[in-house]
């Protein structure tokens, strides 16, 4: 008991200090339902498995709308970027967590085996894996790595 205390304790102080490795750009001004009901889930989410993560308000954060224009426009929101790799929104998300692959993202594992048939990564030029022929980053949308914390 003391110990779910103490972790909650120190997830909270990660969020105040913003140290999350999950980013999520949403907006708190969302007249569409569905979009809102959508970004509600992935909070819920990440909340439920205690990942810590940072939230940009795009009503706060006015400069991050080039990049949400660029991954497809407002109807991508909630846009998820786990270390940087843009990963989608909600459903990608929940995907990702149903295939318990999130913490292993977190934690950088892609870049020493493969997340799908756990071999070890044997060449780290080669962007698949030799023997599923999956990307290494077969979690990314674009492959492409945003640097959200500068952007503000």
């Amino acid at each position: 008991m003391v110990q779910y205390h103490w972790r909650r304790y120190y997830i909270e102080l990660l969020r105040k200090k913003r140290r999350g490795m999950i980013d999520i750009i949403y907006s708190s001004l969302e007249l569409n339902a569905n979009v809102s009901s959508h970004q509600n889930q992935a909070f819920l989410i990440l909340d439920n498995k205690k990942y810590p993560y940072r939230c940009y308000d795009l009503m706060t954060y006015k400069n991050l709308s080039k990049t949400v224009e660029k991954l497809g426009g407002f109807e991508v929101l909630p846009c998820i970027f786990i270390n940087g790799y843009y990963i989608g929104t909600t459903d990608h998300l929940q995907e990702l967590e149903d295939m318990k692959l999130i913490s292993k993202i977190i934690n950088g594992e892609y870049n020493e085996s493969c997340l799908m048939c756990h071999v070890l990564r044997s060449n780290p030029e080669f962007d698949t894996c030799p023997y599923c022929y999956k990307k290494y980053l077969f979690f990314s949308q674009d492959n492409k790595k945003y640097d959200i914390y500068n952007n503000r």
